[in-house]
């Protein structure tokens, strides 16, 4: 089967985001950030407003590395993308929704 390495196509052909009961994520769409704050982080809107409650628990539960910047976070918990950032050495780095990695992973094997 061919196979896609690119993070917003197919997983395998045939096999979408939609098909897995997920959404197709755009990281260049609004998302959400992580700023700087103290010795921690925390998680803005796409308007600036600070998220609180269950949006930054989600946003802290994809355990970014505090090395990444340019941090872009998908608002869609659904979404196949999850949050992308640039490593120290600029690379953009990628986390995925457990489903969409999952799905990934057994089309590769």
């Amino acid at each position: 089967m061919p196979f896609s390495s690119a993070p917003d196509t197919l997983c395998r052909e045939g096999v979408t985001a939609e098909a897995i009961g997920l959404v197709r994520s755009d990281p260049a769409a609004k998302g959400w950030t992580r700023k700087r704050r103290g010795k921690g982080f925390t998680f803005q809107d796409d308007k600036g407003q600070t998220l609180k409650g269950k949006r930054a628990e989600r946003c802290r539960a994809l355990v970014l590395p505090p090395a990444w910047k340019d941090i872009w976070i998908c608002p869609n918990p659904r979404g196949h993308i999850q949050a992308t950032g640039r490593d120290e050495a600029g690379r953009l780095q990628y986390r995925y929704h457990p489903t969409w990695a999952a799905a990934r992973n057994s089309a590769k094997f």
